[in-house]
């Protein structure tokens, strides 16, 4: 099990207690459908997913066929040798104070499509606590001059009562480093709401056929949320960010 203690040199000092499913490992590849005409098959040359490091809570942790993080590297061709370090229904406070520093080593790159997403949420989240993990997690990856592609939070429920702070601390890390990408996980959200849906294979799939549970993505869902990582590859944090606020 984790040392709950290994991180805490990041900034938090609070511990978290063990929980199963924590454990470091390499990614199992069971068989899934590749990701249905992603927007590009290429990464920007500074991008290197050879051997990713996948973290965050549920969806982080899932199978394949909806794990959009997964689908992404099984369209690499890299998944067999992608490390997970996943917790369900864990804010990323959490998850990072139960990762040892050393997953790192030999890493390329991270994946963190949900990392913060429990960060936002009144009772599991605390601000304070989840930006200094944040921060001195962002810290450990410039040092090791790694790229990342980290989700935001979308606007999910009434009680996600941090979710600008969070957001605003994960756009703060994102500026520092060339090497980030933000997933717009608010945006596409936003998007799917105001139409009713998304457009897959020609049909509009209802919310419910996206979010069998009201939360957690369909195997049609994590397809589309794979394809927005290959789109959040080609826009830079400050042109992301600028973008979204000139549409404001």
């Amino acid at each position: 099990m984790p040392n709950s203690k290994d991180l805490s040199s990041l900034g938090a000092s609070s511990e978290s207690r063990p929980q199963a499913g924590s454990v470091a490992s390499p990614v199992a590849s069971p068989v899934a459908s590749p990701v249905a005409s992603p927007v590009a098959s290429s990464v920007p040359n500074f991008l290197d997913f050879s051997h990713t490091l996948i973290i965050g809570a549920s969806v982080s942790a899932a199978l394949t066929e909806r794990n959009p993080s997964k689908l992404f590297l099984l369209d690499q061709g890299s998944l067999h040798q992608a490390k997970s370090h996943a917790i369900s229904g864990s804010p990323g406070a959490r998850v990072l104070s139960q990762m040892k520093k050393s997953i790192l080593n030999g890493r390329t790159a991270v994946l963190a499509v949900d990392l913060m997403f429990w960060d936002a949420v009144m009772g599991l989240g605390e601000p304070k606590e989840s930006r200094a993990y944040l921060k001195g997690f962002f810290n450990e990856i410039r040092a090791r001059d790694l790229g990342i592609v980290i989700g935001n939070v979308p606007n999910f429920h009434g009680l996600q009562i941090h979710r600008d702070e969070i957001n605003a601390a994960i756009e703060e890390e994102c500026i520092k480093w060339p090497k980030t990408r933000i997933l717009r996980l608010d945006r596409l959200f936003a998007d799917c709401e105001k139409r009713g849906g998304i457009e897959y294979k020609g049909k509009l799939r209802t919310i419910r056929e996206l979010l069998p549970d009201g939360l957690h993505p369909s195997a049609i869902a994590a397809e589309a949320i794979c394809q927005e990582i290959f789109r959040a590859l080609d826009m830079p944090c400050r042109e992301s960010l600028k973008q979204e606020r000139s549409a404001l």
